[in-house]
This record gives structure tokens, sequence and C-alpha cells, in this order.
């Protein structure tokens, strides 16, 4: 077990995400018990992280749990969301496009395909390419072979979706419009 220095933050802006879940306040009695558990309880994750929980939380403003699973849910999401982070991408120097092709052909997130669907975190900023949704190549072997052989003018305006899962740049591996988020203060981005 180790200790969680980022804890502290991360339920302070848990607890702003999630204000229906009815959660006590972390001053409170109840509410120092309850989150001394669930930093213990975390802490047993195996590569819990700030990123993971954040993920995790974000992940519950989408899927959301009853009052009685939030934390259940939690600590699942935060599994869910280690268990997919890349490995690093494999070399695909001499493999064949068959060959990458064949052994892709199982990756859960783009079907085989070396291409999955990203969104852009605010369609409406100004800095966007006036694209929503657009095609970002995969972390399997053929998402890094096409990456590895496009040309540099192409590779520049595909996004990577080993940058996107790091959470570098404006696009996200959800749609963020799917998230009703009413208060702008709780906006997680």
């Amino acid at each position: 077990m180790h200790a969680l220095v980022w804890f502290d933050r991360f339920l302070v802006e848990h607890l702003g995400r999630h204000p229906g879940a009815e959660l006590p306040a972390p001053d409170s009695e109840r509410g120092r018990a309850l989150y001394d558990a669930w930093r213990l309880m975390l802490a047993d994750v195996a590569g819990v992280d700030y990123d993971a929980a954040t993920a995790a939380s974000l992940r519950l403003l989408v899927e959301p749990a009853s009052k009685a699973k939030h934390f259940a849910k939690l600590v699942e999401y935060v599994e869910a969301e280690i268990k997919q982070r890349p490995s690093a991408p494999r070399a695909t120097n001499g493999l064949s496009r068959g060959e990458a092709e064949h052994e892709s052909r199982s990756c859960e997130r783009c079907d085989g395909s070396g291409y999955v669907q990203v969104w852009h975190v605010d369609p409406g900023s100004r800095y966007n390419t006036g694209n929503y949704a657009v095609s970002a190549h995969c972390l399997c072997v053929l998402g890094r072979w096409l990456r590895a052989h496009a040309a540099p003018e192409h590779v520049r305006h595909i996004p990577d979706l080993a940058d996107v899962v790091r959470g570098v740049g404006p696009w996200r591996e959800y749609d963020p419009a799917k998230l009703e988020i009413t208060d702008p203060r709780t906006k997680p981005f």
C-alpha cells in the first residue's frame, strides 16, 4: 500500500463533479471516516494514480451509479482505466501491412481498422478545426504501422490516440457533448 498524496485534491474535485451523489462533507465525522476508508481502499488498487481516479470520476458522470454503489463503481472504473492504459507502442519495423492487420484484428478499440474516433473537447472553440469528431491512429499494431508509414503532412493532421489517452491536445476518447453538465464550475475540462 502507498500514500495517495493526490487523494485530497482528487476528493474535492470528485465531490464538486458529483453533487447529486449526496456524499457527506469531508470535514464531517461521517465524511472523515468514509473518505479515510476510500483512501485506504484506493491505495490497494495496483497502478492507481490521480489520472486514473480522475478518469473514473469523469466516467461516473456519463455512466452514473446508485448512491449505495458510488464508490464500488468508482473503483471498478479506476481498475478499468488502469487496465486499458496503453503499453509502450510496439515497434512496427519490418512488419508488412498485412502482418500489422493480422496482429490487430482483435483490437477492442478499433476492431482492427487502425483508426478510432475521437472528439474535440470544445466544438465551439475558435481553435477547433471545424471537425467535432475525427479519426485518430489507434494504439494497436496496425494503428502504429499506419502512423509510421503515413506522409508527415498527414501525420500532422491525424491525432494519435497515444496522445489522446495522455490528455495531450484538444481531443478525447469520449464525446464531451454527452456529458450532461449544467454547472460550468464542474465542467471537467
